[in-house]
């Protein structure tokens, strides 16, 4: 028996399709050396039958659109949704257009610290949930079944999720099925392990002394639109750090030393789309023309086929607003429209450090660590600055007060 030709270590994007559709159940996603999971497949159990290659969407063909014109500006009206979105509020409408005509829809909420999986949303509550971006891998299990089972029983399915988990998805239902699917792919710079941040925050946590219930990469209490990783517990905030900051995982994703290696190779990073709707920030609005006024958090869209428009279309009802814009300004301005992200220099010494058993905190630091000595010594000297700043404004009459008090304290 031949065995199965799945896509190449370097290239797998670690969707678990091959593993949803083997009726044998003989295929596992495992982590490797740097925990990283991709495919391992049981040949005493395989039976050769190719459903593992044919779900497989870098072998497929036909699974991106055409490059589109159809280019917008969208933005949630409603203040309070708007300002606890990740940017312009888009998907959490997608989701309530989608329940509002008994849609089964799919999205990632950030319930677990750092293992996010997908779930079927049932109601508003569960849209709260799936608010914000998430900057690390997220687990597709039971996804692909229950939409093939859903499609086929002839009811419609919302999937919002990366470019790459969408074409696994669509490959997975198959091109006969794939009316009843609509689809919408957020622009991805690239996706870490889960494991790097499971071991980033138990470190914190145990620095702090403390344990997490809740983690935020852009906590809506500090301006979604800053990037700022949050842990808090039941008596409040534990930790707050940002992209500029010495956290090892903030800087190792935003200057792509930590995604999966498929991530720097992504046949999804380009103006042809895997989704119905392309949604994300929008660095680029009003480069090529005047901004309507909503300069602060705005979301780009891009409609790529007639599904998409029609949802597009939709959200109107659910307090969205489009502009039309020059396709310029997404695809000459936001990179992962054009190319996928550049490995950081120091990534070798990532990997073999992590390999050694040390653990992610100290693999960054090999690769990164002037960087985040630097980040650090500057964070403290604004610290200092502000401390500074904030006793200026306290009058001299209050000091010395506050010195005879801590004196008479001192020797009463």
């Amino acid at each position: 028996m031949t065995p199965p030709k799945l896509a190449d270590k370097d290239s797998c994007t670690g969707c678990g399709a091959c593993a949803a559709a083997c009726p044998k159940g003989c295929i596992t996603l495992e982590s490797d050396s740097v925990g990283v999971r991709t495919p391992t497949i049981d040949g005493d159990v395989c039976i050769g039958c190719g459903a593992c290659e044919k779900s497989c969407h870098l072998l497929a063909d036909g699974v991106l659109h055409a490059k589109s014109d159809e280019v917008f500006a969208a933005w949630q009206t409603d203040a309070g949704d708007r300002r606890t979105s990740a940017s312009g509020g888009i998907a959490s409408a997608c989701y309530r257009w989608a329940l509002s005509r008994g849609v089964h829809c799919y999205g990632v909420p950030a319930d677990d610290l750092y293992a996010f999986r997908f779930i079927e949303l049932s109601g508003e509550s569960d849209i709260q949930r799936c608010k914000n971006s998430k900057y690390a891998e997220s687990d597709m299990s039971g996804v692909y079944e229950n939409v093939k089972k859903q499609i086929r029983n002839g009811e419609g399915v919302l999937f919002i999720g990366l470019p790459c988990q969408v074409a696994a998805l669509r490959t997975f239902v198959g091109k006969r099925l794939e009316d009843g699917l609509t689809t919408v792919d957020i622009i991805c710079h690239g996706v870490c392990p889960s494991t790097y941040l499971e071991e980033h925050v138990r470190g914190i946590e145990g620095r702090c002394g403390r344990t997490a219930s809740a983690l935020s990469f852009r906590d809506p209490a500090f301006e979604t639109a800053k990037f700022r990783l949050t842990l808090s517990d039941t008596q409040g905030l534990i930790y707050k750090k940002g992209p500029k900051s010495n956290d090892a995982y903030q800087v190792g994703y935003h200057s792509a030393l930590t995604y999966r290696e498929n991530c720097y190779s992504c046949k999804y990073a380009r103006g042809e789309r895997a989704g119905d709707l392309t949604i994300g920030d929008f660095s680029g609005y009003g480069r090529h023309g005047q901004k309507s006024g909503k300069a602060e958090k705005v979301s780009c869209a891009i409609v790529s086929t007639l599904k998409g428009d029609l949802l597009l279309e939709g959200l109107a009802k659910f307090g969205i607003e489009t502009e039309r814009r020059n396709p310029d300004e997404a695809f000459l301005y936001e990179r992962q429209l054009k190319e996928p992200s550049v490995r950081h220099a120091g990534r070798p010494a990532f990997l073999s450090t992590y390999a050694s058993g040390s653990g992610f905190d100290r693999a960054a630091r090999a690769a990164m660590g002037r960087t985040l000595f630097r980040n650090g010594v500057v964070e403290g000297l604004r610290l200092r600055e502000a401390e500074l700043f904030a006793r200026s404004l306290v009058p001299k009459s209050v000091k010395r007060a506050i010195r005879k008090c801590i004196h008479r304290s001192c020797f009463a």
